[in-house]
């Protein structure tokens, strides 16, 4: 199987794995399960589409019974619809016909069979919210779209659909967290929990040193640099050394000297790399002269022996090795402001500093459309995800503090840290959700086993 083959194939793999945990995690994770009621606010114009979830309300062909009640198509393809368009906007394609398309198909009718084995049991045990539970749930979805309840009302009404069957909904909608609440709720974890799937998962949390090199190969096998002798080489690389330290960018000198076709490719830039990642090509003294040397950043090595040649080497980022504790700030969640110039975002901090909202002052200053369009929002990432300068940045501020202006080299940046989650409430919580996906599966099994189930 050819390189690129093994490629395709993993990248297959990977999508058909994202997906399966994407049905494993509607089908178990009944808590975060998507909302029967969605709310849009369309440009201009306030559109609210409620979705129904009244099961007698659906026409179309039988997929399953739970008892005597029917699960149709209608109801299935609702489910499928969404997450195929989550999935979609993650930028996965979602072929009719394809392998992908029918497990994600066969994971919405199980979600559907699900939901209705719950809301049954929840009938059972009399699980139903109250008049008082469904209101505040009313009040609060209108408030949070600066509705009053009567324009609630009257938008809802724009779109054909009754005041009654949207009280209905709210209230499955929390029948449905409450059966799930009742059947996960006396779920814990334990520090003990924590501290052993901390060490089992350490070598994921720690992270090797990295350096961002740039790179100019001599070769000194002389079938392969032209049948140049050694001496050749080495006066070839003082030449591209004192022309780099003359004012040659290293760039151009890469491009006029070195030999080899991949990184000159590349001008001579190999990226971010860790130990080791190289010493296959170029030896062990391409790896000590990259992470052991004292040379400062942007500055450029001497000649170098290493394996096959000579190299000169600049090295323009280090991050040193990290070594996870479980008290450590993991993930972060916060808006960013990216301009061109150091005056601009000194414009977006001052719109900051005198009452303008940061996601206001995004949509108006930021030179990155696509986050700048919405407010900033980075959503949240791990601190092995975010870049050195970002991580540096955010790990020095408070809750709902806005940073000083950073750079990573080529850009200005303004971030504002609006959550922070330690490692150890990550791994906590990482717990508690697959303790509480198990309780709700043998509970789902449960249900299975007095009440048939039949797939058509």
């Amino acid at each position: 199987m050819s390189k690129k083959q093994k490629a395709r194939k993993q990248a297959e793999l990977a999508q058909k794995k994202k997906i399966h945990q994407r049905g494993h995690a509607r089908i178990s994770a009944y808590e975060t399960r998507v909302k029967m009621i969605g709310v849009v606010l369309a440009v201009a114009v306030v559109l609210i589409a409620v979705v129904v979830t009244v099961w007698g309300s659906y026409r179309g062909s039988v997929l399953a019974y739970v008892g005597t009640e029917t699960i149709t198509r209608d109801q299935v393809n609702q489910l499928f619809t969404q997450q195929a368009s989550s999935l979609q906007q993650q930028g996965m394609e979602i072929t009719e016909g394809s392998q992908e398309y029918k497990m994600l198909w066969d994971s919405s009718l199980e979600a559907a069979i699900q939901e209705r084995l719950a809301l049954k049991e929840a009938d059972r045990l009399g699980i139903v919210p109250t008049a008082a539970q469904i209101q505040e749930e009313v009040t609060k979805t209108a408030s949070q779209y600066q509705m009053t309840e009567d324009q609630f009302k009257q938008a809802l009404a724009q779109q054909n659909l009754t005041w009654e069957s949207v009280v209905q909904d709210f209230a499955t909608q929390l029948q449905r967290q409450q059966i799930y609440e009742k059947m996960t709720g006396t779920v814990t974890v334990n520090e003990d929990e924590i501290k052993t799937a901390f060490e089992e998962q350490r070598k994921s949390y720690d992270a090797p040193a990295q350096a961002g090199v740039r790179f100019l190969f001599l070769n000194n096998v002389s079938t392969l640099n032209g049948g140049r002798t050694e001496e050749q080489t080495l006066s070839r690389g003082e030449e591209a050394l004192a022309k780099i330290k003359a004012g040659t960018s290293f760039a151009d000198a890469v491009t006029q000297y070195s030999d080899d076709k991949e990184s000159r490719d590349k001008l001579g830039d190999l990226g971010t790399i860790t130990p080791s990642a190289q010493v296959g090509k170029f030896g062990e003294a391409f790896d000590q002269a990259v992470f052991t040397s004292t040379i400062p950043l942007g500055e450029v090595s001497g000649l170098i022996p290493i394996k096959n040649g000579f190299g000169i080497f600049q090295v323009y980022s280090r991050t040193p090795s990290y070594t996870a504790q479980l008290g450590d700030r993991w993930n972060f969640t916060f808006q960013q402001i990216a301009t061109d110039t150091p005056s601009q975002a000194q414009v977006a901090l001052d719109l900051v500093k005198t009452g303008t909202t940061f996601a206001e002052a995004a949509m108006t200053t930021s030179t990155d459309t696509v986050t700048g369009a919405n407010g900033g929002d980075m959503g949240t990432v791990n601190r092995k995800s975010l870049k050195d300068w970002q991580l540096e940045a955010l790990d020095s501020l408070a809750l709902g503090e806005v940073s000083s202006i950073e750079s990573d080299g080529s850009q200005f940046y303004l971030l504002k840290l609006n959550e922070v989650q330690t490692l150890q409430a990550f791994i906590q919580s990482t717990i508690l959700d697959k303790k509480k996906n198990d309780a709700w599966s043998a509970f789902i099994e449960e249900l299975k086993a007095k009440i048939k189930v039949t797939t058509v």
